[in-house]
């Protein structure tokens, strides 16, 4: 039936009117399709996200926690309870303690975020590493209602952050190491990147920001630094690689020898962007190659002082090493003359050539060392006595392969033999002289010494007194005459 307005009035048997009540059932069946809605809206939502969502009541304790989330601990949803200590007792022990702190602080609204990474056991035992994100919901009184919030899995993350430091630690430690410094100079933006161990190398703090082009001028060494700033500005004009050899004064007063390498980094379109370098602390073998340089120098001059020779002969090639010394103590110019084993030979006296080599051979078999004397004719006729020596070295068969050995100039020490033996060859002819004049003269003679001790008497001396030789050297004259 309709009432005085039109409107249609439902009345039951009994006549009373019910249509408030179908207008309430409609309203509230609006709702629940919207709510069903809203939930349809909201599992599409978690369905196709990569996060697992969860939403915990904190007055009751239970926690929905959406399909993703027991996928990525290796879960089924009927495995674990609702209650939130289903996460909690999962989360890894050096985590847990700084977890529930920045929970606590976020609900007590001592921080404006909720945000935390961790680690969760799943099923098989390991561990995974999970951010969390969430949201609270507080009543009036400020009491936590809810809260609501998303984990994802960053396992692959963390590790290739892990991997990424340990890598840079081995880096940065080989670097140490080995003295090697890494750097990047954009072309564009002016700017430097420094590995730590290039700090250290420049003697400066890895925490403060890197020099200036001006600031790294003044380190280097004052000699250097015109030339270092061309070659610089040359190598960024012209977008070529270089190689170069540097000094620089560090904070610490200490003078370092630096070698610098870098190269252009292109980028897709073919611009050179940035300079790739490296540098590498070459201090030490400087001071090596210095040293060995005076050494060597200090060798060479003592060699030529005491006229000695070096050579190195090759047993397997022939090839033989001489140094300029040994040119020159055999007559030769070492600009114009190549060194060979038949050039010393053309060298020795014919004489002593056979005598020579049958020692060396000798030496080599026998594994001895290797020592004789001989000489050398000179370009110009003069004859030179040399000392050779020399030691084999052999392989691990006991072949010898090479030999190493030195010749010195012995000609002084022969001339001196030479005049020596002259002088006692003159001494012993004119002696006998002597004795065949004083021998044959018919009168007595003797000779003394100042304190009248015979040095010497003749024959006709002797037999005139009946004496035997011993029986008058070294007695007195006075003796003598008184027997």
């Amino acid at each position: 039936m309709q009432d005085e307005t039109g409107q249609v009035v439902l009345l039951i048997p009994e006549g009373r009117d019910i249509s408030e009540q179908q207008a309430a059932l409609r309203e509230r069946q609006k709702a629940e399709e919207t709510l069903r809605q809203n939930e349809e809206r909201w599992q599409l939502a978690i369905a196709g996200t990569k996060e697992g969502i969860w939403d915990w009541d904190i007055s009751t304790n239970q926690t929905f926690r959406s399909r993703r989330w027991f996928t990525m601990l290796g879960y089924e949803p009927n495995e674990l309870s609702d209650r939130d200590d289903e996460w909690s007792i999962r989360i890894h022990p050096d985590d847990y303690a700084r977890v529930m702190a920045a929970q606590e602080a976020y609900l007590l609204r001592q921080v404006s975020d909720y945000k935390v990474e961790y680690r969760l056991r799943c099923k098989n035992g390991s561990y995974r590493w999970f951010k969390s994100r969430a949201k609270g919901i507080w009543n009036k009184q400020g009491n936590p209602l809810r809260l609501v919030g998303s984990l994802e899995d960053i396992t692959d993350r963390i590790q290739t952050e892990e991997r990424l430091r340990r890598s840079e630690a081995l880096l940065a430690t080989t670097q140490q190491i080995a003295h090697v410094g890494s750097w990047e100079f954009n072309l564009e933006t002016k700017k430097r990147c420094w590995s730590i161990e290039t700090f250290r190398i420049f003697g400066l703090n890895p925490t403060q920001s890197e020099p200036t082009e001006e600031e790294f001028l003044q380190i280097v060494h004052p000699d250097d630094r015109a030339w270092m700033k061309t070659h610089i500005q040359q190598a960024i004009a012209q977008e070529t690689f270089f190689n170069t050899e540097y000094r620089i004064v560090r904070p610490d007063g200490l003078v370092r020898y630096l070698e610098a390498k870098a190269e252009i980094a292109y980028d897709p379109q073919g611009q050179a962007v940035k300079l790739l370098g490296s540098v590498l602390d070459i201090t030490e073998r400087k001071q090596t190659e210095a040293a060995l340089a005076r050494s060597e120098e200090q060798l060479r001059l003592t060699l030529e002082f005491n006229h000695i020779g070096i050579w190195d002969w090759n047993l397997k090639t022939g090839e033989v090493v001489w140094n300029d010394n040994h040119y020159r103590l055999l007559g030769l110019e070492p600009e114009i003359s190549v060194a060979s084993y038949q050039l010393w030979r053309d060298c020795v006296h014919p004489e002593d050539v056979d005598q020579i080599e049958q020692a060396v051979s000798n030496a080599l078999e026998q594994h001895t060392n290797f020592q004789g004397e001989y000489r050398v004719i000179y370009p110009n006729g003069s004859v030179h006595w040399f000392t050779g020596k020399g030691r084999g070295v052999y392989n691990e068969v006991g072949d010898p392969v090479q030999m190493l050995g030195v010749i010195i100039d012995i000609s002084d020490v022969y001339d001196e033999l030479r005049l020596r033996k002259q002088a006692e060859a003159a001494l012993r002819e004119s002696e006998a002289r002597f004795q065949a004049f004083m021998n044959n003269s018919p009168v007595l003679a003797w000779i003394s010494n100042t304190d009248g001790h015979i040095l010497y008497s003749n024959q006709v001396y002797l037999r005139t007194f009946q004496l035997l030789p011993e029986q008058v050297i070294g007695q007195s004259v006075f003796d003598l005459y008184h027997r």
